[in-house]
């Protein structure tokens, strides 16, 4: 809704939600406006600068073909074609611009891909509807509720979308009126899911898809086509599969949220603002990252020295134990290690010191799953018992050192 001297303009949409007869019935008496800012074109090729409100009066005329890049990207498949990449359109203006002298004069305007939505004004809908003694809802009462402009409850009924669906969704356009609708709101909706799909949002956010498909040139065919794709092998330039790549509405909505954009859609199933897409994604992220973790712990233990054996001595007879290394040493050693292993992986770390409880819990995994010891015996689960703590005394040792 746009509003301009006092007069309110709305979409077809919006309007057709005020009467019980399809707006289709009346839209022919209705002028078309195009909100604008640039130059105004006569007919002697002469531009003025304008902004405003003006009506168009014929239809649009292609400028130019677009360019290999842009066939070369998702952008191309928000379009049938390419005819609308840049057009001139025939528009007279009105007393809704900001110079009057403008006023029942025909010029054109050009715009990029395609004009912005259509606009229609309440008060001729209203003297239209009042020549019909056409009933219609005040707008007055509407105004506090979010109009969406497609059928949100067909739309609910859906559990799976394509991104392309989903593009539109999210920027409150029915696909059916693309042609009229603002088309860098589509592009930069598309370049934000997009970028979230491949893990390359600067917030961090990952939007999971149920199934994958990029774009590729087939040097064999001469043309582009489609295959499955795991997210791994997603880089910054693949090009995605809009039309083919689908989500789920929970999915959807999830990113919705972190977007803060309202679609009046609901989840089928609510899992503590996760989807159950995204919570499987973070496990496998999850387990290979405590893999890859013990893997490094496990190069930490010297392949000589028989552990299980130390550890025996140290709990049943500890005057057997002799070491060469002075103690604060092998406390400097520990924090060394401590410190290596918060710089590989941030979850070792709190703040900017490693994490002793972390390390300590990741080291009994580590020694449990390599069977190194028994954890379930109390004489070998003691060893480590107070690991954290040692850890932690160890790094205020090297602190200490460091700071003289």
């Amino acid at each position: 809704m746009k509003k301009n001297q006092k007069t309110e303009f709305y979409t077809l949409d919006q309007l057709d939600s005020l009467i019980d007869i399809s707006i289709d019935d009346i839209s022919d008496l209705l002028d078309r406006y195009v909100e604008f800012k640039g130059l105004l074109y006569d007919e002697n090729g002469k531009r003025t600068h304008a902004e405003g409100l003006f009506v168009i009066n014929g239809a649009t005329m292609p400028q130019k073909q677009p360019s290999g890049e842009y066939i070369d990207s998702e952008y191309s498949q928000l379009h049938d074609d390419f005819s609308d990449l840049e057009v001139l359109t025939p528009v007279t203006g009105t007393k809704y611009s900001n110079n009057d002298v403008l006023i029942g004069n025909h010029y054109k305007i050009k715009t990029q891909h395609d004009i912005k939505q259509s606009l229609y004004s309440y008060e001729q809908f209203k003297d239209v509807a009042a020549g019909m003694s056409l009933p219609f809802l005040d707008i007055e009462k509407k105004r506090d509720s979010k109009t969406f402009n497609y059928n949100v409850q067909q739309v609910n009924q859906k559990s799976l979308f394509t991104l392309k669906e989903a593009i539109y969704i999210a920027s409150n356009i029915d696909e059916k009126y693309a042609l009229f609708s603002p088309s860098r709101l589509l592009e930069h909706t598309l370049q934000i899911l997009c970028d979230c799909v491949k893990g390359q949002n600067g917030s961090g956010f990952h939007l999971v898809t149920i199934e994958l498909w990029i774009k590729y040139y087939c040097t064999l065919n001469q043309r582009y086509e489609s295959a499955l794709c795991d997210v791994s092998e997603l880089t910054p330039r693949t090009i995605i599969d809009i039309e083919r790549t689908l989500i789920s509405k929970s999915e959807f909505l999830r990113w919705c949220k972190f977007m803060n954009i309202e679609t009046g859609l609901t989840a089928d199933v609510v899992v503590e603002n996760e989807s159950v897409e995204y919570l499987k994604f973070e496990n496998a992220r999850l387990k290979k990252q405590v893999a890859k973790l013990e893997s490094s712990l496990s190069d930490l233990v010297p392949a000589a020295v028989p552990l299980v054996s130390i550890a025996d001595q140290y709990a049943w007879n500890k005057e057997r134990l002799t070491l060469k290394t002075d103690f604060g040493t092998i406390l400097v050693s520990l924090a060394f290690m401590a410190w290596m292993l918060a710089e590989k992986s941030p979850s070792f770390k709190k703040g900017n010191m490693p994490n002793s409880s972390k390390i300590q819990t990741a080291v009994m995994n580590a020694v449990e799953k390599l069977e190194l010891l028994d954890l379930d015996n109390d004489n070998h689960k003691i060893i480590l018992s107070k690991l954290n703590r040692d850890i932690s005394e160890a790094l205020k040792y090297l602190t200490d050192i460091l700071s003289h």
